[in-house]
This record gives C-alpha cells, structure tokens and sequence, in this order.
C-alpha cells in the first residue's frame, strides 16, 4: 500500500508540474516586461518581438531590433455593422502566419501610442489562446529615447502555420451578454474613454475610468498607483471593459489583468454597437 500510496503522490506531483508550466499560470506581474528584460533577450529564439505600429514607414525608419511588423487593421473587422471587432479564427490565423508568429514563442508586443494598440493585439492573442503574451513597459519612443537597440533592417521570419483551435469565450462580451446582466451586482462595468464621452452617454452603472490614466510619457504608472486608481472596482467581481471601438478598452484589459484581476472581458463592439440608437440598447448620462 506505500508503495501505490508513493505513486499516486508522485503521479499528482507530475501532473500539477505539468499545468504550471502553462502559460495561464504565469505571474500577472510577468505580463508587463522592461526594457531591461527585453534588451537581456533580444537574442533569445524563444522570444518574438511585434511592433504593431500603424504607420509602415515607422518601422522602416527604425524599430527594436529582431521585431516583427504586423499591421494592426490585420487584427480588427466589421462585424454585421459593427467595426473595429476582433476577427475570426481563420482570419487572425492566417494574419499570425504570414508574419512568421509562433504558437509556443513568448510574443512581447510594443507600439508607439503608449501602449494603446499593443494591448489590443495582447488582448487578441489571449482571446486566441497564445500562451504567453507580453507587453512592453515603454512605447517605441521611449525606447529609442533611451538609446537601446535600434535597427532598420527588416525581419521577415519564413511563414508560420499558426494553428488557433478556437476563443476563449470567458476573455470577451457582447451588447446581449451586458445587456442580461446590468442589474447583476457581481459584475463591473469600465468605461475606458475621457470624462467628456462618458458624460454624453454611457452603459448604465459603468464606471469611468480615462484609459490615459494608466500611463504616463509612455510608461504604465507603478502597479501601487494602478492599485489605487482602481480601488473602486472589487477583485471578486466579472469585470468588462469597454470603450468607442475595443481599443482603448483593451488598455483598461490589460491594466486589471496585470493588476490580479482573474475575471476581465473586453467588450469589442463597445460604444459603436452599444451607442447606435438603432439597437435600443439602455444608455444612461451625466
């Protein structure tokens, strides 16, 4: 009997080495890197670096040296009216693919708008399953400010086969999901856009939260600070996030997924399907 007793244990101890080493297990703080920790792994071939820039020529010009150009319009669709949501499996597949991703590669992504389109493009890849997904603390400008590695070379990996066997559904809403839900007190609203939108119009019981908070000079503020500002969102609670079209919502994402918060969807069609007064979907104001 100690003999089946002892590998049983061992047995459980493999297997719960086995579920760490997947990437839902990795520390929240992991989620946003340095510049310190990028430049220690600019040659690390488990790391991939994207720039996620819209402007082509911005890369051209310069950009981190080894990343990765994937254009952003290539991560966003109209939906049934609706722009700006994320697209389908095939699509977003075959974008990942044709820039050479990896599906088992460490992606750390980075733009030059504090943070605002790499954090869609992180949200994207969680709701496509990537394991292991970063953001960089400091934009473009701010690393080349600093005078870290810089070239203008482009890299352009052999294509990939980027498989995707389907969403996680828990990562995103839609206006019905909201919509069934606003009267449920386990769930929190973020309204990730400046004080003047939120005034003139918002989800019922959502909370504003002005995305350009989060960060400042193209840095994310300390996690103490981020703490702090939201302090009035409780961590037991489904939170959603959303702004005009998924984007700046993706920066509120992020910040509270970073922060510890364990149940966080960003709402896509945000406030271009929710603020459409053909949907006659509740709006309340200030």
């Amino acid at each position: 009997m100690k003999h089946v007793s002892l590998i049983a244990v061992l047995f459980v101890s493999l297997l719960v080495f086995a579920c760490g080493s997947d990437s839902d297990d990795i520390d929240a703080t992991e989620l946003l890197v340095s510049m310190d920790w990028l430049t220690d792994n600019l040659d690390n071939s488990d790391v991939q670096i994207v720039d996620i820039r819209q402007t082509t020529d911005g890369y051209a010009a310069g950009h981190i040296t080894g990343a990765i150009q994937l254009d952003f319009a290539a991560i966003r669709a109209e939906i049934d009216g609706v722009p700006g949501q994320v697209p389908s499996s095939d699509v977003v597949a075959n974008a990942f693919s044709a820039a050479g991703l990896q599906r088992d590669a460490t992606i750390v992504v980075y733009d030059n708008e504090d943070g605002l389109f790499a954090a869609r493009l992180v949200w994207t890849l969680q709701y496509y399953g990537h394991s292991d997904v970063r953001l960089l603390n400091g934009d473009f400008e701010v690393w080349n400010g600093a005078g870290r590695d810089v070239s203008t070379t482009a890299t352009t990996p052999d294509p990939t086969t980027y498989s995707i066997d389907g969403a996680i559904d828990e990562l995103r809403v839609d206006a019905e999901w909201i919509k069934a839900r606003l009267d449920d007190s386990s769930v929190a609203i973020v309204d990730a856009r400046t004080p003047d939108e939120y005034a003139a119009g918002h989800i019922p019981g959502a909370i504003n939260h002005n995305w350009t908070t989060n960060v400042d000079n193209g840095m994310f503020k300390a996690r103490d600070t981020l703490l702090d500002k939201y302090s009035d969102i409780p961590k037991d609670k489904t939170v959603v996030t959303y702004c005009r079209s998924g984007v700046r919502s993706a920066i509120a994402f992020f910040v509270l997924r970073y922060l510890g918060y364990e149940d966080v969807r960003n709402y896509d069609g945000s406030w271009h399907e929710w603020g459409n007064p053909d949907n006659n979907l509740p709006i309340e104001t200030d």
